[in-house]
């Protein structure tokens, strides 16, 4: 599991965070959830994305809308299995546990 706090001062204007992993992931930021939203403004809570991968061909990555989830002091948590990259064609490639992840944010002001 990792989790980072990261404090934010400023009006956020928009947010997405994007993922992406070797093995699969549970995201969380303030200890909600993160899920896609629908177009009629459900929201689809995915469970351990990106889903199936074939490591050695592509990498996924998982793109969410934050907006809503940030306030002042925030923590982003992840939590990640090896998934399929646990496998025998897993262990065969030398795959272990990878998470690459990055915040946009786009502020009213600016962001700190």
């Amino acid at each position: 599991m990792l989790r980072k706090e990261t404090p934010l001062k400023g009006e956020i204007k928009s947010a997405r965070l994007y993922i992406s992993s070797l093995g699969v992931f549970d995201a969380f930021i303030n200890g909600k959830k993160l899920g896609i939203v629908n177009g009629d403004g459900s929201t689809a809570y995915g469970l351990l994305a990106p889903g199936w991968t074939s490591y050695d061909k592509n990498i996924n990555y998982m793109t969410y809308d934050v907006t809503d989830y940030l306030q002042g002091k925030n923590s982003v948590t992840l939590a990640a299995v090896l998934g399929m990259a646990g496998t025998t064609v897993g262990s065969l490639m030398g795959l272990t546990i990878t998470i690459q992840r990055e915040m946009i944010l786009d502020c009213w002001r600016k962001c700190k």
